[in-house]
């Protein structure tokens, strides 16, 4: 009898870590995407600021940094993947307060990547404005330097030379 109870025991056990073990990786993996997504935050932020600042080489190092918490998240979602296919109301949790803990760090994620998102946004276009404008200038500077390389030749051709007033 006291083996039957053990067997039972252990039964029930494992039903219970193997129907749970899925919404326990879960709730970790959401904790560990919104623990990045805090990180990532500030650093787009920066992001923004050293667009501003118009420093590229400062910009290139940020970005390179950047590519590792990028590298982290994309990570976690690949191992997400899994659970998308498993509606939320076909998890089994541990209680409901642990369902709604993991609703609201999904919310919150949801609303870090929508932040890092339109900061990024900002930066790719604040920086492109800048890019159409230093493009701009550089032809500018081009076009005034073939003008004088042109008027600089003409004077070879015709030697002749402008008279300075003064």
């Amino acid at each position: 009898m006291l083996l039957w109870f053990e067997i039972v025991r252990t039964l029930r056990r494992t039903i219970l870590i193997t129907c749970l073990l899925p919404a326990i990786l879960f709730s970790e993996l959401i904790r560990k995407k919104e623990e990045l997504l805090h990180r990532l935050l500030p650093v787009s932020q920066r992001q923004l600021e050293i667009v501003r600042s118009e420093n590229v080489d400062k910009l290139l190092q940020h970005l390179w940094r950047k590519s590792k918490l990028l590298d982290e998240l994309a990570e976690i979602e690949r191992q997400l993947v899994p659970f998308k296919d498993i509606p939320p109301e076909q998890r089994v949790w541990q209680n409901g307060e642990e369902r709604e803990t993991v609703c609201a760090a999904i919310e919150r994620c949801n609303e870090l990547l929508e932040q890092i998102l339109e900061l990024d946004t900002v930066s790719t276009e604040e920086h492109a404005a800048q890019k159409s404008s230093t493009e701009d200038e550089l032809k500018r500077v081009r076009t005034a330097s073939q003008v004088h390389g042109a008027y600089s030749k003409q004077e070879k051709h015709t030697g002749k030379h402008f008279e300075r007033n003064g």
